[in-house]
């Protein structure tokens, strides 16, 4: 993994692969039944992954390694999506994943010298933390639509 490089999105759409161990779940006290918050350093771009998931329907526990992608399009071909749910059989990045969720970039700050974009899935948030270049994707952008793409390894 790890196949993003110089900030340019490769031909399927992805634009940030990485994969990371769970370093913590809800190490600030369970908030809500169904959504626990994971916490994990990737191994690639040395990002801090903060993320919000629905463990009623996919659990995680600390420890478990998880390979992350983010993508503009589940299109394989990196075909833009239209905006609106498809349901037409088409090959997608999904099939590759076991969770995956569509989202929107909506706050980008700086703390301490570290990049933070945080992305909203129906209110599941991920906040990343890294390095300015390591962050510098074009599909982070503010109000950019964002596929969250994770399975276990």
């Amino acid at each position: 993994l790890g196949s993003c490089t110089s900030g340019q999105q490769n031909m399927s759409g992805i634009f940030l692969e990485d994969v990371f161990d769970v370093a913590a779940v809800d190490s600030a006290g369970k908030k809500f039944d169904k959504v626990s918050r994971i916490e994990g350093k990737s191994d690639t771009f040395d990002l801090k992954v903060t993320l919000d998931v629905n463990t009623d329907i996919y659990p995680i526990k600390k420890d478990e390694r998880l390979a992350m992608a983010l993508a503009s399009t589940l299109h394989r071909d990196g075909t833009p999506d239209t905006g609106e749910y498809e349901q037409e059989d088409f090959p997608s990045i999904a099939d590759d994943y076991e969770y995956v969720v569509c989202g929107v970039v909506f706050r980008h700050r700086m703390l301490e010298g570290k990049k933070h974009v945080v992305a909203s899935f129906g209110g599941l948030l991920l906040d990343l933390e890294a390095t300015e270049s390591a962050l510098d994707k074009p599909g982070l952008n503010m109000d950019s639509r964002v596929y969250l793409c994770i399975r276990k390894v």
